[in-house]
C-alpha cells in the first residue's frame, strides 16, 4: 500500500490565529494564498519570512501574429527595431550590474572553478590558513567546525561519494575542541616554523610518540628534513618498522624543506601510523602531520587545515611564509588557498598599514616560493564579535578588499553579508544561536557558516552590489538583495512596503554618516521591530526581512 504524506496547511487567518513554532525546516502551506514558510526552530508563524520567489520576467508576445510582422518585415529585421518591440523590464536591466560582478567574482577564482569542474580526475584541493574559528575552537568536536561542514557540503553537490575526513592531521593542534585523531607521549615539544599551520611535533628522545588513527586507503607523512635533524621508526598497523633517516646530509639528494613518506596503497578500513624517535641518531625529529586519502588520492573534493588557534598577521614572518610554501608544495595540486586571519588582529591592535603588509607579503612569499603557487586565493572577512567597534573591524576588511582589488587571482567574500555579528551578549536573540561564547561559532553555527562557504566556493552565491546614497532615498521592491549604504546629514532611508516584497529575500542598510540614519517603511502604518522608524548611529548596521506584513531585524 502507497504511503501518502501530507505538508501541515491552513488559511492565513488560521495560520494567525494559531501562530505555531515549526520546528527546523519543517514547511507550512497557507492553503488560501499558496504561500509557504518554513520553520527554524525559534520564531512563531508570524515571525517567519514567507518562502522566496523570483522577480517576474519580462512579458512574452500574445501570440505568433504579433512576433510575424517584425520577422518578416525587413525593415524591422535588426536587433534596434526587435529591441524596442521587447525591451527588457527595469528589474532585468537593474540586475545587469550584479551579473557583472558575479562574473568578475568567477574569474578571480577561475582556477578554483577549474580545479572543481575537474574533480573527478584530479582532486580539487584547498587550503585553509585560518585561526581559532577555523581550527574548530567552539565545537564538541573537530568534525563540526565549518572546513569539515564544507568540504561535506561540496562533495554532496558535486557526487562525491568518498574523501577523507580530515585530509590533513597536524601533529599538535592548538585548538582545545576535540576529536583530533592524533596522540602524542613521551618527551614532545613544539614547533610553530614549520608545516601547515605551523604545528609541528618535535620528537627528542626514545620515549617520544605521534600516533595518527585515520579511516583510508592511503598517508603521506609530512615531516621536516635539514642538516641537523635525526631517525625516526614508522610502524603502520602494529606491523614491521621503517626506518627513515629525516638528516639531508646523510640521506641526499633532498634539500632542506618538507619532505613526505607514503605509506603505499592500504586496505581500505582504519588503520594507524606511529611516528617513534629512533636511537640510531640523537638529533630531534620533526613531525608536521599526516595526509590522509580515502579513496580520493587522484580525485574529489579535499580541504586541508593549515590553522593555528591565536594566529594574527604579525605571526607570518618570513620564515613562517617560506615554511608554508614549503608545505602548500608538498601537500601537492591546491587550487585554492583560503586566507581567513583578522580576528586577532584587531584584538592584538595590529595597525591597518601592518595588516596589509602582513597579508600581502605571506600571498607574495606563495606566489614566488618554491611553491609558486598560481590558484586562486579567497581573502575572507568574519563576522564581527561582540564590543568591536564597526569603523575598526571595517578598516581591517577594506585592507583585504584593497589587495584583492589589485590581484586578478585574489578575491574577497564578507561572511557578514551572509551571517550574523556576535551580540553582546553573544547569546542574545539576534545571534540565532549560532555561537559558543564572545568569539566562536558552536556546533551550528558552523553547520552556517559551512554553508555559506560551500556557497561561495561553489559559485552558486547570488552577487551582492553595494549601492551608496548620500541623500534619503526609498529602496525598491526589486532591490532586496542589494547592500545599501547610506552616508548623508540627516537622511532617510524608506523600505520598500513590506506587503509587496518576495518572502525570505534581505535587505541590508548600513549607516558610514557621523549624523543619526532614520530608517521607516513605505505602506500605510508600517513597523520596524514595532516602530514607526529605527535609528542607525553611524557604522551600525542592521538586516531586515518582511513577515508578510511587517519589517523585522535580523
Amino acid at each position: 500500500m502507497a504511503n501518502r504524506i501530507q505538508l501541515r496547511r491552513g488559511t492565513a487567518a488560521e495560520w494567525a490565529t494559531a501562530n505555531p513554532v515549526l520546528a527546523q525546516g519543517e514547511p507550512g502551506i497557507e492553503s488560501d494564498t499558496g504561500k509557504q514558510k518554513f520553520g527554524n526552530g525559534l520564531n512563531v508563524w508570524s515571525a517567519l519570512p514567507y518562502a522566496s520567489q523570483g522577480p517576474a520576467g519580462p512579458p512574452g508576445p500574445a501570440d505568433d501574429s504579433t512576433v510575424a510582422p517584425l520577422v518578416s518585415n525587413p525593415a524591422s529585421a535588426t536587433r534596434a527595431a526587435l529591441d524596442a518591440a521587447y525591451s527588457p523590464t527595469s528589474a532585468v536591466t537593474e540586475n545587469i550590474p550584479r551579473h557583472a560582478a558575479y562574473l568578475a567574482h568567477e574569474d578571480k577564482l577561475s582556477g578554483w572553478r577549474q580545479a572543481l569542474a575537474g574533480q573527478a580526475s584530479a582532486a580539487a584541493q584547498v587550503v585553509v590558513f585560518g585561526d581559532s574559528i577555523s581550527e574548530g575552537t567552539g565545537n564538541t568536536t573537530v568534525a563540526n567546525r565549518w572546513i569539515n561542514r564544507a568540504q561535506a557540503k561540496l562533495r554532496y553537490r558535486y557526487g562525491v561519494t568518498s574523501g577523507a575526513e580530515f585530509p590533513f592531521i597536524p601533529a599538535i593542534p592548538k585548538t582545545t575542541a576535540p576529536g583530533f585523531p592524533v596522540t602524542r607521549s613521551g618527551s614532545i615539544s613544539v614547533d610553530s616554523t614549520y608545516g601547515l599551520g605551523w604545528r609541528t611535533a618535535v620528537l627528542t628522545d626514545a620515549t617520544s610518540t605521534v600516533t595518527f588513527t585515520f579511516t583510508g586507503t592511503s598517508a603521506k607523512l609530512m615531516y621536516f628534513k635539514a642538516s641537523g635533524t635525526g631517525v625516526m621508526s614508522i610502524v603502520i598497523d602494529s606491523g614491521a618498522p621503517t626506518v627513515v633517516d629525516t638528516n639531508s646530509t646523510r640521506n641526499p639528494p633532498a634539500g632542506n624543506g618538507t619532505n613526505t613518506w607514503s605509506t603505499g596503497v592500504l586496505a581500505a578500513g582504519i588503520h594507524t601510523v606511529q611516528i617513534k624517535w629512533d636511537a640510531t641518531s640523537t638529533q630531534n625529529v620533526y613531525v608536521m602531520g599526516l595526509l590522509t586519502y580515502n579513496g580520493d588520492e587522484t580525485s574529489g573534493i579535499r580541504f586541508l587545515d593549515a590553522s593555528y588557534h591565536g594566529v594574527s598577521s604579525p605571526f607570518l614572518t618570513s620564515t613562517r611564509n617560506t615554511t608554508a610554501s614549503n608545505a602548500l608544495l608538498a601537500a601537492g595540486n591546491v587550487s585554492l588557498v583560503v586566507i581567513a586571519i583578522e580576528t586577532n588582529d584587531y584584538g592584538n591592535a595590529t595597525p591597518l598599514a601592518t595588516y596589509k603588509a602582513n597579508i600581502q607579503a605571506f600571498i607574495d612569499a606563495l606566489r614566488t616560493g618554491n611553491a609558486l603557487y598560481k590558484g586562486s586565493i579567497a581573502l575572507v572577512n568574519m563576522y564581527k564579535s561582540d564590543g568591536r567597534d564597526e569603523a575598526t573591524w571595517n578598516g581591517y576588511a577594506q585592507q583585504l578588499k584593497d589587495i584583492a582589488a589589485a590581484d586578478p587571482r585574489t578575491s574577497f567574500f564578507d561572511i557578514r553579508l551572509r551571517m550574523p555579528d556576535i551580540p553582546l551578549p553573544y547569546n542574545l536573540p539576534p545571534a540565532l544561536g549560532l555561537f559558543a561564547d564572545s568569539l566562536h561559532p558552536n556546533d551550528r553555527g558552523s553547520e552556517w557558516l559551512g554553508t555559506v562557504m560551500a556557497d561561495y566556493l561553489s559559485l552558486r552565491t547570488t552577487p551582492v552590489l553595494t549601492t551608496t546614497k548620500t541623500s534619503s532615498y526609498t529602496i525598491a521592491a526589486t532591490d532586496m538583495t542589494t547592500y545599501w549604504v547610506f552616508n548623508g546629514s540627516s537622511i532617510t532611508a524608506t523600505l520598500p512596503d513590506p506587503t509587496t516584497v518576495a518572502g525570505n529575500a534581505r535587505l541590508v542598510v548600513k549607516n558610514t554618516n557621523a549624523s543619526a540614519l532614520t530608517v521607516n517603511s513605505a505602506g500605510t502604518s508600517k513597523t520596524i521591530d514595532g516602530s514607526a522608524s529605527q535609528s542607525l548611529v553611524q557604522w551600525a548596521k542592521a538586516t531586515y526581512i518582511s513577515d508578510g506584513t511587517n519589517w523585522i531585524t535580523v
